[in-house]
């Protein structure tokens, strides 16, 4: 996650970080596992979080990134944040 954050787009991906820890840690009250998926197009994102079967729980634009374009996805389980090939 370190090298995501530090490389995620020019400057790099502190502000993901920051968004997934302040907006979307709490939903692991009552959710055991987290699906977070950030969907880049152009300089704009959409970040989903899901519980992992298909139910979407939050969703949220973000009107300009530098973020490399395309899909990123994460899991936050047992107050972890890891990369999909780290689980």
């Amino acid at each position: 996650m370190q090298c995501f954050a530090e490389s995620g787009g020019g400057q790099g991906a502190y502000w993901l970080l920051d968004i997934i820890a302040t907006e979307y840690w709490l939903l692991l009250k009552n959710e055991a596992f987290l699906v977070i998926s950030v969907t880049v197009e152009g300089n704009a994102a959409k970040i989903e979080v899901s519980n992992g079967n298909g139910r979407v729980l939050k969703s949220r634009a973000i009107e300009y990134t530098d973020l490399q374009a395309g899909l990123w996805k994460f899991y936050l389980t047992d107050n972890v944040l890891l990369l999909p090939s780290e689980y």
